[in-house]
């Protein structure tokens, strides 16, 4: 096995362009022959945010056990993430934002990543409107992804105006590929 790959779905819709997009990364590494963790997160049943209890400052990571806690496990033991999200209101979903906010976890009190420092990522963000807006979520992700250590190492932000779902063109498929190709 050539390597794990996590991957969060934080659309609502499991055929959204947002979640087409992350799964032509997925199944590209999984093509090359690595493990690719999904989770869906608008199907995960008490998906909580961080609790500011600074557990994790002591002990290296969060230590609320609950159902975040498997993603986040996940993360740590991958050598790349992709993070999906569809833009609401200028900002990622609510499902993925749980999540990020948990990503606090992964610092110590000096803000030095408990991770190994190794890990890429993958950021998709689909919109409605605007692609200065799907660019500027895309951005945010890509800072707390540096924050904690992890690499980013492309992007792939849509605007579909019309809500027809036809943004997985063969231009957006091989920039999917590519990215893969990074993780």
């Amino acid at each position: 096995m050539a390597g794990k790959i996590t991957v969060l779905i934080g659309s609502p819709r499991a055929n959204g362009n947002s979640a087409k997009i992350a799964k032509a990364i997925a199944d590209e590494c999984q093509a090359m022959g690595k493990e690719v963790a999904t989770f869906h997160l608008d199907k995960i049943e008490g998906l909580r945010g961080c609790r500011a209890c600074n557990a994790c400052k002591k002990r290296g990571g969060c230590i609320a056990k609950d159902p975040t806690l498997p993603i986040l496990e996940s993360i740590a033991g991958s050598e790349g993430i992709v993070l999906s999200t569809p833009l609401y209101f200028n900002v990622e979903s609510g499902q993925l934002k749980l999540v990020l906010d948990r990503f606090y976890g992964f610092l110590s009190e000096d803000f030095k990543t408990f991770l190994p420092g190794t890990q890429k990522a993958a950021v998709v963000v689909s919109c409605m409107t605007g692609e200065e807006s799907s660019e500027d979520c895309a951005s945010h992700l890509r800072q707390v992804c540096s924050m904690c250590g992890i690499q980013p190492v492309g992007t792939i932000a849509v605007c579909d105006p019309g809500d027809e779902k036809n943004t997985l063109t063969p231009e957006i498929l091989e920039r999917a590929k590519d990215i893969a190709h990074k993780l």
